[in-house]
Formats: C-alpha cells, sequence, structure tokens
C-alpha cells in the first residue's frame, strides 16, 4: 500500500496553488479509513501473506510555521504545527496498529520517505514517534526511515525503487 503526499494542515484555496485542497484532522482519518478498507478488502479476498508493506512517499505534513521545511514559501494552513503533528502521528500509528491487528503477515514493513519539500525534518520527527512506539508494540514490524532522495528495497528477484521526487 502507498501513502503519499497527505499535507496535513494545509488550506489551499487555488489561488495560489495550482489545486484547492484542504487536509486537516477529519479528512486525514478519512483517507486512512479508505487505506485501510482496501487493505482488510484485501486480505478477506486473498488471505494471509508472508509480509505487509506500506510506503509513505513523504509530504504527510504541509510545513512548519505556515512554510516549507527549506523555509521561505507561504503555505496556507488549517492547523498549528502541534495539532498537525499529533493528527498525522496518532492517525497513521492508530491506523497501522490495526493493520498488524489483522493478523494477515508474518511480518509488516512500513517505510516513510523524509527527504521530502514539505515534511522534511518535521515529517522525521513525526515517523521517528510512530517507530519507536510501534517496534516496541509489535516484534513482527520494522519501521524504515528513508533519508536519502531516491532508496531502492529488493523483494525476491525484483527491485523498487522509492522517491518523494522534490527533496528538501
Amino acid at each position: 500500500a502507498v501513502i503519499s503526499d497527505a499535507h496535513v494542515g494545509m488550506k489551499s484555496d487555488g489561488r495560489d496553488a495550482l489545486f484547492s485542497f484542504e487536509c486537516n484532522e477529519d479528512i486525514f482519518k478519512k483517507h486512512l479509513q479508505v487505506l485501510f478498507s482496501s487493505m482488510k478488502n484485501k486480505i478477506d479476498n486473498h488471505g494471509t501473506f508472508e509480509q505487509i508493506f506500506v510506503d509513505g512517499l513523504g509530504d504527510g505534513l504541509d510545513g512548519f510555521n505556515a512554510e516549507t521545511t527549506r523555509g521561505g514559501h507561504h503555505l496556507p494552513q488549517n492547523m498549528d504545527n502541534k495539532s498537525a503533528w499529533e493528527a498525522y502521528v496518532f492517525g497513521k500509528l492508530n491506523t497501522y496498529v490495526n493493520i498488524v491487528n489483522l493478523n494477515a503477515a508474518e511480518k509488516y514493513v512500513f517505510r516513510n520517505v523524509t527527504n521530502c519539500n514539505h515534511s522534511g525534518d518535521f515529517g522525521w520527527t513525526a515517523n521517528m514517534a510512530i517507530k519507536m512506539t510501534i517496534e516496541k508494540m509489535f516484534d513482527n514490524v520494522e519501521y524504515i526511515l528513508l533519508d536519502k532522495p531516491i532508496e531502492h528495497f529488493f523483494y525476491g528477484e525484483h527491485c523498487f525503487m522509492l522517491t518523494h521526487g522534490k527533496v528538501s
């Protein structure tokens, strides 16, 4: 499964951006519920798996202090830093715990790109909090923070590349 560009805290009316887009705590929870329901449906239809991977491709949080984490680029926000961080961390953590509690795999691997243009180090701290918590809760969970602009992994004979596309 893949999560990308949630931008928790963003409120763009489309005047200064290509698209009108908003992501607050309720919207983020709805998106995570869609992810969970889709995964549960696949498990119900196909049974258990050797491994389940969930990849976050960055920009889970929209920014810090209403700017990209690189600074200098103002972002319209609907949440303050603390509210956005809390919504992101608790939303993802609860969803991941629910996925693991389905007991549908021998191992769960959650990876998250942290070299992204909106979340940057703010997103890294949020994902580190999730990692520290979930790896203490479950022996069969690995949570990997991807710091490079492009990272890869092998599964069987296949190589997969993960990137956000824009680097901080």
